[in-house]
This record gives C-alpha cells, structure tokens and sequence, in this order.
C-alpha cells in the first residue's frame, strides 16, 4: 500500500508552491537570486525609500536656478522616463510629484524649454493650451515656410494678399499662379493661416 507523502511547501508566507531549491519555490528562489529578497519582484522593487534614491541617482545635479538633467532613459523627445510606483511615468511628472507632494492633473511645463530637465524649479503645472502658449511664445512651433511641405515663402505670401487686395485677382486665378488650391489662397488672404507674416 502506498504512503502519500506530504509536499514540502515554499517557506514565503501565504505561498502554496512546492520548494524546488533552498526552502522556496521557483518564483521565489529567482527572486532571491536576482534581487537579493524572495520577496521582491520587477514590479515592487523600488518601492518608499530606494525608489526615490534610485530616482535620484539617474539626476545630474546643478546650481538651484540650472537645469538638473535626467540621465536615465530619454523618449525619442528627449524626456525622461522610468518606473515608478510600478507604472511607466515621465521623469519631470515624478520630480513635480516629489517636490509638491501631489500628482500633477494637467500637463507639467517646463520653463527652461530643456525636455530631460528634471528641477522643480523650472516645473510647473498648466494646460495643454498653456503647453501651446509657450512653445508659440517661445518659438518652438514650426509655421510657415519652416513647415515641411509648404509651397510658399513669406515673400510669396505677402504678395498674394497684395494682388488679391487689387481686386484684379480672384482666389482661384491666385491659386493657379501659385501652384497651390484656391483654399490656401482663401486661407493666406483672410490671416487664417501665416498670420506672422
């Protein structure tokens, strides 16, 4: 008659699974080797204390008023990125975060135009239309004949709106001069588009 013997039972509270090597189960054991605890995964690692310092450690520091650059992981934008709280998150949302005490609700702006700058300092909280305001003010949105594929110049604009306000020239006999549809031409006359010009 057979005996059933009991299986031993991976020593990690409320762990049913069976030991395979030093008193813990695979998942366990793996952990302990990797991180040094059974009792950490990829997901909680940098849980309080060391997710911070860990953070921190990825920040090239400056003066107060200079720009603390990210070293860590950069999107192609060349903002930085990393875990946090076991979520994907944006390294200038977590140094806000760090500095107020509260998760940002809208956009985090910041004031010195430098994507990897992490100084709370330069961080503040806006919209998306305060996040427009600035790259306008600023002059980082491309218009004009810096848009890639326009076919006129702000030479060619201002004489457009010239002819036009001869009389002698319709939208669509513009728009046939200048190689572009008669919808341009309508948008260049009345400032709806290259009002900088």
């Amino acid at each position: 008659m057979r005996t059933s013997t009991a299986r031993a039972i991976c020593s990690v509270t409320e762990c049913s699974s069976t030991i395979r090597n030093k008193g813990l189960c695979s998942k366990h054991y793996q952990r302990k080797q990797k991180y040094g605890d059974p009792l950490i995964s990829k997901y909680n690692r940098g849980e309080g204390d060391n997710q911070i310092q860990r953070f921190q450690s990825r920040i090239r520091m400056a003066g107060d008023d200079d720009c603390h650059l990210w070293v860590g992981f950069k999107t192609g934008a060349g903002y930085g990125q990393t875990t946090f709280n076991g979520r994907k998150e944006a390294a200038h949302r977590i140094a806000f975060y760090l500095a107020t005490g509260t998760w940002p609700l809208l956009f985090v702006l910041h004031s010195c135009d430098t994507p990897a700058c992490v100084n709370p300092r330069h961080l503040r909280e806006g919209t998306n239309q305060d996040n427009t305001n600035d790259k306008i003010a600023r002059g980082r949105v491309a218009r004009g004949s810096d848009l890639p594929h326009t076919k006129l110049t702000n030479e060619t604009v201002i004489q457009i709106r010239e002819m036009h306000a001869t009389g002698n020239f319709t939208q669509a006999s513009l728009g046939r001069q200048f190689d572009v549809a008669p919808s341009i031409i309508s948008r260049v006359v009345n400032r709806k588009r290259w009002q900088h010009v």
